[in-house]
């Protein structure tokens, strides 16, 4: 595991004879800490050629680290890892591309993070993401809000970048430029988004 993450930062080929070692090693994994094993996957995933994570798949190291991917065959792991290289190399974001797939629900998601043993943080950001993920592109004023509340000012931009890289959208970084931009002229001109931010409450009503 190790080795791939070193490919990962370092965007080299395993030699042969080691990869076969891997290869016949891998189900030592299932010996090693989750919190390790996140560890390493999470470097690897933020790494700057997080393509060398195909190996998982090749080596069959997948079924010991993430088991809830055991069934993807190699066209779904040219996808995940397409849209990780998509998005910045930030955890929630990268963790977020590479488990956007219909093959996976809300709950496997959760699930398979909580197996890994990653922060709490990690893994409410890469859900809450995943759990609003397929909208439409671009967003209206009023998509935009309702998304602020889903996400709230944490994953907004997170979110569009898994979203553009999934849709395969052009010129990704413009397009996050627009949605950003549109969410902070709703702040600045102090638009009600949450209940919390009208200026009446329920009590000043039943006071009228």
């Amino acid at each position: 595991l190790r080795a791939i993450r070193f490919a990962c930062r370092l965007d080299f080929a395993i030699a042969p004879d080691t990869l076969a070692a891997i290869r016949e090693k891998a189900p030592l994994l299932q010996y090693i800490s989750r919190e390790r094993i996140a560890a390493e996957l999470t470097a690897a995933l933020q790494s700057s050629a997080p393509q060398h994570l195909n190996l998982l798949y090749e080596t069959g190291m997948v079924k010991f680290c993430l088991p809830g991917l055991s069934d993807w065959k190699s066209q779904d792991w040219e996808a995940a890892l397409q849209r990780v290289e998509q998005v910045p190399a930030e955890k929630v974001a990268r963790w977020a591309a590479l488990l956007y797939s219909k093959k996976l629900t809300g709950p496997c998601v959760r699930s398979l993070l909580t197996w890994l043993k990653l922060d709490r943080q990690t893994i409410n950001g890469v859900s809450c993401i995943l759990r609003h993920s397929g909208f439409s592109l671009p967003l209206s004023p009023l998509q935009l809000k309702r998304f602020i509340q889903a996400f709230g000012d944490t994953y907004l931009e997170m979110a569009l970048w898994v979203e553009l890289a999934a849709k395969e959208v052009d010129n990704r970084p413009l397009q996050v430029k627009k949605g950003m931009e549109q969410y902070r002229k709703i702040r600045l001109r102090g638009e009600p988004v949450c209940l919390q931010d009208l200026a009446l409450n329920g009590t000043d009503l039943q006071e009228v």
